[in-house]
């Protein structure tokens, strides 16, 4: 820790990282560290605490992979012994301590600090193969005067807990799909292809496309957090596969309908298909939705029928997609969102047009 303090008051860093070697910083996969970092400056912030989310082994891992992020899949989120918090992003000062905690944590004067969720963790692999011998021979040797400081605790506790291999079936797994951590897990392979997407309708003014709002739907989904999105019109998987790229991230659910299947050979694990009209669909539906998308038949009768049959089941601040609200061809879905009234309103007029609702 002296040696790279003495590096750094001669470099005389904007901001510094000092991270162990079993730990990964993580950060929202729509920033890089240096904008992450950048961002949190411009704040006022010049300290960095994140959750340090700790991963356990339960005799299933394949250590040839050497990746520990892929070796290790289980972790618990509430296990306030061993979960703990820690300081590696700070800005440079010449009075800063980080030996008295180990290099935890920052001691400064005038330290602000921005509380970072589970959103930009870090995720610590403290245990690697033969952990058991391993950990209870590091803690045999472990400097008394180091202890005290209250170093080391993740490695004492598990000694004091005896638990060296867990039971998954009590743990988080990251490379599930639906695990609100899976978006850091490096085996993650989404099935979406988005930028393909919007590079198919970035300049298209021809038609009624959704391909020019891919990146929008897909963008709502991750802002609101949806958990379960209902579509009316499938239409060539547009609009489903810029939901269902959302919904990889939030770990929700897509439901389609349509009484046409007009789409060759796709499946995804969080998409739902049904061949038939809203009407029948909503006769025996019971569930909350967090996104309701209306692009079905165009005539005005078919728009103000899907909004029915659907609007007692979007949440409070759920959001109401209308497609095809700038398009001449299908006037009647323009005709019926005007009408529309009481409800918070962004209206994207570009064809073929979008209109978003705010339910209260």
């Amino acid at each position: 820790i002296n040696k790279t303090i003495a590096k750094w008051q001669k470099i005389k860093p904007d901001w510094c990282i000092y991270q162990d070697a079993d730990e990964f910083i993580t950060i929202s996969e729509f920033l890089s560290l240096r904008q992450f970092i950048e961002i949190r400056d411009r704040m006022g912030y010049n300290v960095i605490n994140q959750i340090r989310v700790p991963f356990f082994p339960t005799g299933e891992e394949d250590f040839s992979q050497g990746d520990p992020r892929k070796v290790f899949k289980y972790y618990n989120r509430k296990l306030e012994l061993i979960t703990d918090r820690s300081e590696r992003i700070f800005k440079y000062c010449d009075d800063m301590d980080l030996l008295s905690s180990g290099a935890h944590f920052v001691k400064r004067p005038d330290k602000r600090v921005s509380m970072e969720d589970w959103n930009n963790p870090i995720l610590h692999y403290s245990l690697r193969q033969n952990c058991e011998k391993k950990v209870r021979k590091i803690c045999a040797r472990l400097p008394e005067e180091e202890c005290a400081r209250g170093w080391h605790v993740h490695q004492r506790e598990l000694v004091k807990l005896g638990k060296f291999r867990w039971d998954k079936s009590l743990l988080c797994d990251i490379s599930r799909p639906d695990d609100p951590l899976n978006k850091f897990y490096p085996g993650r392979n989404s099935v979406i292809d988005l930028r393909k997407l919007i590079g198919d309708g970035k300049f298209r003014t021809d038609g009624s496309d959704m391909r020019s709002f891919v990146a929008l739907l897909a963008g709502l989904v991750i802002a609101s957090n949806a958990q379960l999105v209902f579509e009316i019109g499938t239409g060539f998987l547009n609009s489903a596969k810029s939901f269902l790229y959302g919904l990889e991230i939030t770990g929700g659910k897509l439901v389609s309908c349509d009484p046409e299947k007009r789409w060759g050979n796709f499946s995804h694990s969080q998409f739902e298909f049904i061949q038939k009209k809203s009407g029948e669909v909503a006769k025996n539906w019971k569930d909350k939705v967090d996104i309701l998308l209306i692009d079905g038949a165009h005539d005005y009768t078919s728009a103000k029928d899907d909004f029915e049959n659907f609007y007692p089941f979007v949440k409070s601040k759920g959001h109401i997609v209308f497609h095809d609200t700038n398009f001449p061809q299908h006037f009647g879905c323009e005709e019926f969102a005007r009408e529309v009234n009481g409800l918070n309103k962004m209206v994207f007029a570009q064809q073929p047009g979008l209109t978003i609702f705010q339910k209260d």
